[in-house]
């Protein structure tokens, strides 16, 4: 079995929430990681991601991106890439991140980052 693509889980979910829909149920919200076919998904129900449209809501179901998820791939993309820029074209430099670990070792505090 191969996975679904975003327009095959655009048509499932559509067709899940009818039949949801039809037993009384509302559903109001759908949580999901943020795998590609996820998010085309999502587009293609009619939410859009980007900052300056940002639409998170299709029909009466809000749908959200897992917080937990989502921190695991900056976190993972950042220790990989080593650096970001911010909305303004300020530079996020993961060389803070490991100074900071550093001077944690060091002084013997942990603020719980990983």
């Amino acid at each position: 079995l191969t996975s679904l693509n975003g327009t095959q889980n655009a048509e499932l979910t559509k067709h899940a929430l009818n039949l949801i829909k039809d037993t009384g149920v509302n559903v109001v919200s759908i949580t999901f990681d943020g795998c590609s076919s996820n998010v085309t998904m999502a587009r293609l129900l009619g939410c859009d991601f980007s900052i300056i449209t940002l639409n998170t809501k299709f029909e009466d179901v809000v749908v959200f991106l897992d917080p937990a998820h989502m921190v695991k791939l900056i976190r993972n993309t950042f220790g990989e890439k080593k650096t970001f820029l911010d909305g303004d074209g300020n530079l996020i430099d993961f060389n803070f991140v490991q100074k900071l670990f550093i001077l944690q070792e060091t002084e013997g505090c942990h603020l719980a980052n990983k």
